[in-house]
Order: C-alpha cells, then structure tokens, then sequence
C-alpha cells in the first residue's frame, strides 16, 4: 500500500530542503544568480545553438505526436524562469493541469508552492514541467511510447535552462479525474 501522496511530496521536498541548506553552508549552491555556463564545444566546432523555451513551445505546436492528444484539453508545457538553477519534474498533467494548461496547480501543486516557500523561493524562481505534455486517460501512466513523444522537448527544456539541481516528482494523484 502506497504512503500518502502529499506525505511523501512533502518528504522530498524536506530531503532537498536540508540537502541546500547544507549545500549553501558549505558555499556550493546558489539557486538565485547567473544561469550555468554551457559546456564549450570541441576544439574546431561551433557551439551548437540551443533553443529558447519559446522556441521549444513553437515548436511543439498544437502536439499530436502520440495518441494522447485526442483526449487532451490543452498542452502543459512547462513554466517558470529560463534561468532557474532548480528544475522540478513530474510525470504527467493531472485533470486541473489539464484543464488550466499549466504544471502542478493542483493539491500538489499547492503544496509545492507552499514548500518552495520556506525554503525562500517562489514559484516563478524554479522551473516546473513534465515528462509527458498531455495527461493520459485517467491519470494512467505514461506508456513508452508517450514518454518518448516527449523526451525530446524534455531535454531542449533543460538544455535552454541548465538547472544546477533536477527535482523528479513521482505522479502522486490517485488516479483522479
């Protein structure tokens, strides 16, 4: 039997929590400041150009690269600041992430927010986003071939951004509608 969803979201984030405190009193870890610095290209090649989380979201247009987008109501995206040095991940869009078109907006969303904020950051300091951009059928997980619909915007998504820190998120709604 699992443990309770918002236990154990509020476990992870308490683990990180003390994780960047240490980290900070130790001088390693800043989550304000200048984004990361791209690792240079090889001797005699140009640097490759990566895209802006604009350009990434253009690009994916109205998505129908896998079978969710029938029963989708609006693609999640992502959202946040392009400069975030700590990016959250979660699985899939729940039905109000769905409805609303953003990430963890829901119970667990609240409770991220909330979060966030004893640790002294807001929501709009971190960068929040998916595996997969559409929520599956009954908040069902996401199946191979979704996730790898996605996984290349995924990873231009932390690419534009070069977070210091990656937070995944097990999907924690009990299959909800």
């Amino acid at each position: 039997m699992r443990e309770d969803p918002v236990r154990e979201l509020a476990a992870l984030v308490e683990s990180l929590s003390e994780w960047l405190r240490y980290q900070r009193r130790l001088g390693r870890v800043g989550l304000r400041g200048e984004p990361a610095v791209a690792a240079s290209p090889a001797a005699g090649q140009a640097p490759e150009k990566i895209p802006t989380l604009e350009e990434i979201r253009a690009e994916m247009g109205q998505c129908r690269r896998c079978k969710l987008y029938p029963g989708a109501k609006n693609l999640v995206f992502g959202e946040g600041s392009a400069s975030a040095r700590l990016m959250f991940i979660g699985e899939a869009p729940g039905a109000e992430e769905d409805l609303q078109g953003r990430p963890f907006v829901g119970a667990a969303g609240q409770l991220l927010n909330r979060m966030l904020n004893n640790l002294g950051l807001q929501r709009e300091e971190v960068y929040i986003t998916n595996v997969v951009k559409s929520r599956p059928p009954g908040n069902r997980d996401p199946e191979p071939d979704e996730i790898a619909a996605c996984l290349p915007y995924l990873k231009k998504q932390i690419a534009a951004i070069q977070p210091r820190v990656i937070v995944t998120l097990e999907y924690l709604a009990e299959h909800e509608d």
